[in-house]
């Protein structure tokens, strides 16, 4: 179903920490960079996904730091599906986003909504350890906790291997958070989700 792998850097950077982590694995000249961070982390975790998906056949590819890259196979279920089955509590957020508009580019690859959780999750991390802004790091995280919640439902239709460490990345965040950009509507919506799972 899934495995994991290392992914080495392929350059040089002046960078450091989490940002430095994933512009040392992107090409010179890339189009990810941004004033940003966030946003340079978010899109430069997509370029990264991008290049080690391409060339596999019906593969999709996470990275989420420190050289771990996690490569899955796409179930056999549409974007489409998993759209109609998620629950009213989870329709928040990038809902229509990506389950909906994303649907004329990725319906026959649902695990498009893992390549957005590893981008939001990673986009956190380098927030945070900036010490951005408590509302700009918790936005990001906002929308990593909405991913998952999506991602249970493709789950729930067809098992994927990455679902354990999804829920133990949002949990190990939720713990990094506390005290700082961790709030009700986080906490709210990681119930909502675990209510959702037990049923």
């Amino acid at each position: 179903m899934g495995n994991w792998s290392r992914v080495s850097s392929i350059k040089k950077t002046d960078l450091v920490g989490f940002l430095g982590d994933i512009e040392s694995r992107l090409p010179d000249g890339h189009p990810y960079k941004d004033r940003d961070k966030m946003i340079w982390g978010h899109e430069g975790t997509h370029g990264i996904n991008a290049r080690l998906r391409n060339g596999l056949k019906n593969y999709n590819a996470a990275y989420l730091l420190g050289g771990w890259v996690y490569f899955q196979s796409e179930p056999t279920t549409t974007l489409s599906i998993v759209k109609n089955n998620v629950p009213q509590a989870l329709r928040v957020g990038v809902f229509d986003l990506y389950l909906i508009e994303q649907q004329r580019y990725w319906n026959s690859q649902p695990l498009y909504i893992l390549d957005e959780f590893s981008a939001y999750t990673n986009s956190v991390f380098v927030g945070d350890e900036l010490k951005m802004s408590s509302d700009r790091v918790g936005y990001g995280f906002e929308k990593g906790i909405e991913l998952l919640g999506y991602l249970e439902v493709l789950n729930k239709i067809e098992p994927v291997g990455c679902i354990e460490f999804c829920r133990l990345r949002i949990s190990a965040m939720c713990d990094v958070g506390r005290n700082k950009w961790l709030n009700k509507y986080h906490e709210r919506q990681i119930q909502n989700i675990n209510d959702y799972v037990r049923r």
